[in-house]
Formats: structure tokens, sequence, C-alpha cells
């Protein structure tokens, strides 16, 4: 079947299916039976899965109408039992619960609006005449009548004292004519205010009885719910069994129907034709094709790469952007080189470099990568004002460019020759370098243990070229560089061990993400800047060197990190010839 090619014609459902032969008509003949065999093939296939899903699901449609209906005859009888009859998809008990509930509330506001009417009537009889409000919202028309009576008589005994006289017979008989009113007033007043207490008595007594009812029926109704939640229960059962019947039934009239007319899922849009010119191969085509679009793309890549890139490649670019001397390259070392890391012991805290990624500057004295090392070292003794020792930071722009790698290799070469050298991992964030030469060890401080913190207890000690290590503990106490910078410790251990050492190489965080390089500036007399060839470009660089006044003004040096030494004798022509004398081991 290797002559034979299917594939999909583009984006579609079409399929395409070809076969390679000599005889043009032969190939022809070999496409279709394929399609042929294959269409039959489904239907035999679909036929045989639709009568095994048939079979199946005549014996679980019986099962499920049975358990139905065994279910619906469970519910029936227990509402039966229960006396939970529905009455507008309700039980009795709860409707009148809602009506008795509705009553209540209108007793409620009755007996409210009547008691009010009551303290009004009662106020108005103590206040003597009601005033035209009043007597408005009685609606009475006796008050009304007494009112407009005593208001018509008080107007007349008024002009009578003022013209004769507040003696006068006649000023006199109308004051008694009031006295009358307002006793009429007030007799009808009392009548009015016993009819509206009768009216708060009735309120009231309806309140009470409506008020047990709703106990009696809230008890009723508490035993019906308890019903009723089984009730639904037995509902829900009955309800699934039927839904799962009627879904199973569905399917089944639907394997029916598929069973009694099978029909394949394919359809063939054009049968294959003898073709009348070999498909390939075109040799001339595809050679002149290849011929002209690696060329293109080639010229078009090598321009591309020479106009736009604005990394930094080579030796004066690095100084450039960096404001400092570039003092070496770092060609790419392989990971994997024989040697490694060991444990010697835990007490006297002991460990062994032999070779490998971190030793390899002791093991390759004659390559590049230690010569540039060696620069370094001279470009430092130049900075040195006295003998005290000093404090060189390592660090990089990002993460990722082999700064701890460098800082330990710098160390141990330092230490290999015969200085007092001091490795620190002060990247509390991503403690590079106590991962990489203390994977496996748990990096206890003293001072976690009860212990003095004396800073000689915490140290390390490269069997070999006896290199003292501070790394980060486990589990330090600084929760963050901003705590340790903040508490004061790292300029007093700066100070402490600076007499003690000829050089102390500090492994330091990247300066682009975190501030803490801008922080320990202060306390180191150098910083030395590791920055991967090719990676970052010239205006970041600049962007996050400038930033800071006094992280410029302690640069010593850069130096650029895996360097593929083949592309940069291209890159930077006349600049690095020496690399191919003699001079330096691969």
């Amino acid at each position: 079947m290797k002559d034979v090619q299917v594939k999909r014609a583009g984006t579609s459902y079409v399929i395409e299916v070809s076969y390679r032969a000599k005889n043009p008509q032969i190939a022809a003949d070999v496409a279709n039976e394929i399609i042929t065999v294959y269409s039959d093939d489904e239907i035999r296939f679909k036929t045989l899965v639709v009568k095994r899903t048939t079979d199946w699901l005549e014996g679980r449609i019986a099962q499920l109408r049975e358990q139905a209906s065994a279910a619906d005859r469970e519910l029936q009888n227990f509402k039966s039992s229960e006396g939970l009859m529905d009455a507008n998809g309700r039980p009795i008990d709860e409707q009148q619960l809602s009506e008795l509930t509705t009553q209540l509330a209108a007793a409620q506001l009755e007996a409210v609006q009547s008691k009010a009417r009551y303290d009004r009537i009662v106020e108005v009889v103590k206040s003597g005449v009601p005033d035209a409000s009043v007597a408005d919202s009685l609606k009475n028309d006796v008050i009304v009548k007494l009112r407009q009576e005593y208001n018509d008589t008080s107007r007349r005994q008024a002009e009578f004292e003022q013209r004769y006289g507040a003696t006068h017979q006649a000023t006199e008989q109308l004051r008694a004519q009031m006295r009358q009113t307002q006793r009429q007033l007030r007799e009808e007043l009392g009548r009015i205010a016993e009819a509206y207490n009768n009216d708060y008595k009735v309120a009231q007594s309806r309140l009470e009885d409506l008020n047990k009812s709703k106990e009696v029926l809230y008890k009723k109704v508490s035993d019906v719910r308890l019903a009723q939640v089984q009730a639904r229960e037995l509902e829900s059962k009955s309800q699934s069994l039927r839904a799962m019947h009627d879904s199973f039934l569905q399917r089944y009239v639907q394997a029916i129907q598929q069973l009694s007319s099978p029909t394949a899922e394919t359809r063939v849009v054009a049968k294959a034709l003898p073709p009348l010119d070999p498909s390939s191969p075109n040799k001339l085509l595809i050679l002149s094709a290849s011929l002209m679009i690696g060329t293109v793309f080639g010229f078009a890549g090598a321009y591309g790469k020479e106009v736009f890139d604005t990394s930094i490649r080579t030796r004066n670019q690095a100084a450039l952007a960096f404001r400092a001397s570039c003092l070496g390259l770092l060609p790419t070392v392989d990971a994997k080189a024989v040697g490694g890391v060991r444990l010697v012991s835990t007490s006297p805290r002991q460990i062994e470099i032999d070779g490998g990624l971190y030793g390899y500057s002791v093991k390759n004295r004659s390559s590049l990568y230690c010569e540039t090392i060696r620069h370094v070292k001279y470009a430092v003794d130049l900075k040195r004002s006295s003998g005290v020792g000093y404090k060189l930071g390592i660090s990089s722009i990002g993460e990722g460019e082999g700064k701890t790698t460098f800082a330990i290799n710098l160390a141990m070469h330092l230490a290999s020759i015969g200085h007092k050298v001091l490795l620190v991992d002060c990247d509390f964030k991503r403690p590079g370098l106590s991962r990489a030469l203390f994977s496996n060890l748990v990096v206890e401080n003293p001072s976690q243990s009860g212990q003095s913190t004396k800073v000689g207890e915490a140290l390390w000690t490269e069997v070999n070229t006896q290199l003292n290590i501070f790394p980060v503990p486990s589990g330090s106490s600084y929760s963050t560089s901003d705590d340790f910078l903040s508490s004061g410790a790292f300029g007093e251990l700066m100070t402490k061990i600076s007499d003690h050492y000829d050089f102390i190489i500090v492994d330091l965080p990247p300066v682009a993400p975190v501030v803490d390089v801008k922080v320990m500036t202060s306390a180191l007399d150098g910083i030395l800047m590791v920055c991967q060839w090719g990676r970052h470009q010239s205006e970041v660089v600049s962007n996050a060197i400038s930033e800071s006044s006094q992280l410029r003004s302690k640069i010593v040096g850069v130096v650029l990190s895996r360097v593929d030494l083949k592309q940069y004798r291209s890159i930077a022509r006349g600049e690095f010839e020496y690399t191919d004398t003699e001079y330096f081991a691969s």
C-alpha cells in the first residue's frame, strides 16, 4: 500500500485518493476500487453496529417501562395514604394557609385603622368643637351641620358683643345657644366614639380568631410538608425513569430507521480517470525552484540580519552600551564537561569542585575563557587602592546570562593562584550560586539551630583551592532582599570580612528585574557586568545602566558570555583575528 496516497482537499471534507502505477489505467482502476471497498465496508460495519444497538435497546426499554410504571404506582399510593390531594397544583392545607394569611393581614390592617379612628375621635371629644379637617374626615352630616351652626352663632355673638356689649340680653342668648350647640356636638362625637370603639373590639376579636386558626393550620401544613418531601423524591424518581424510557425509545426508533435503509456516509464526488501525463517527478522544475528560492532567501536573510540586528555582538558595541571597557569574551562551555561538585564533609563544611562547568577555569588555563578571567583580574588590580580585600560584584542585565557560572570560575581561578578569596551569594530571590553548588544539601545558618552567628561558621570551603563560599541559607530569616539590606546586615558583613580576604566575589541579582544591585552598590568596590552575546539591544542596556549614576560609576568592565566564536569572527572582522592563532586552546 505504499503507492496509495490519501489526503484532504484543502479545508473541505473531501478526501482525495490516488494510486501510483506505471500504467495510467491501472492507477485509475485501483483508486476507484479502493473507494468502492471502503464504502461497502462502511455500510457493513454500520449495519452491524445498528443491529447490536437495537437488540440492547429493546431489553433496556422494557426494563425502564416496568420501572417507571412501578414508580408511578408507588407515588400515587403514597399520596393517597398521606392525603396529599392537590388543588390547582398546590396542597389544600397550603392553599388555606395562604388565604388565611391574606385574611390575617387584612384583619391586622382593619384593627390598626379602627384603633386609629377611635384614638382620633377621643382626642376630638376632649378638644371640644372639631375643626374643619376633622369634620370633613368624619363624613358625618350632623357634625358638619352643628359645627356650621356653632361657627355662625359664634360670629353673631362676636358682632353683638362688639355692638351692644357683653352684658346685653341678645349677647347672652347667643352665648347660651353656643353652649347648647357645643353640648350637642360632644354628644354626637361621643356616639361616634362609641361606635368606633365597638368596631375596634370586633376587629381585635377577629384578629385573635384568625391567629388561632393560623397556628392550627401551621401545624397541619408542617406535617404535610414532611410528607411532600418524600413525595417529591418519589415523583423525581418516576420522572427520571420516564425520561430515560422516552429517550431510549426515541433512539430505538432512529436505529430501526437506519437499519431498514443503511447508507454510507461517504459519497463519490468524481471517479478517478487515467492521467494524461506522469504526476512526478518534475526534476527540472524542482531543481530550478529550489535554487531560486534558496538564493533569494539566503540573500534576504543575510541582508536583514546585517541591517536590522542591533543587539550587542562585538566588544566595541558592549563598551559603548555599558560605557566601560569590554574585558574579554566567554565562549560557550559544554555544560556536560567532565567533573562536577562533590560533598566532602559537613563538619567541617567542605566540597570539591573537580572540573566540570564550575571548575572550567582551573582545568583549562590555556583557554580563552581563562584569559578573559586574567584580564578581569588585571582590571581589578588597577582599581585596588590598598591591600584591603576588594569587593567585586558580578551582575547582568537579565536572568540566565551566565553571571553565576562566571563568578564561580573567577573565584576558583583567583583562589587557585594563591589569593584568599570569599565567594558570596547575594541573589536572595533566585540564589543560583547556592543551587548550583549545594543543590542536594540543606544549607543551614548556625543561628537557626541556636549556635553563634559567627560568619566563619556559615562558610564552606572548596578543598582544592581553599576557596571560601558563603551561600544563601535554606529557610533564611531574611524573607526578602529588602529585609536584609534595610537591616544593615549586608554592609556590616562586607566591612567585617574585608580585612580577611584579598578578593570578595559577590554574585548579585540582575540589574533590570530588581533594584537590589542599585541598593548594594554603595557597599561594593566595583561591579563587573556579564552580558550574553546577541541577547540585548544596545538601547536597552544603556537605559538600564543610566538609571543609577552610582551603579554606572562602579562598573569596572563588561564581558560577553556564550559567544559563538565562528560567528564572532565573521561579524567583528579585524577585531579578533588573534583567536585564530595558537595562543588559546579550545
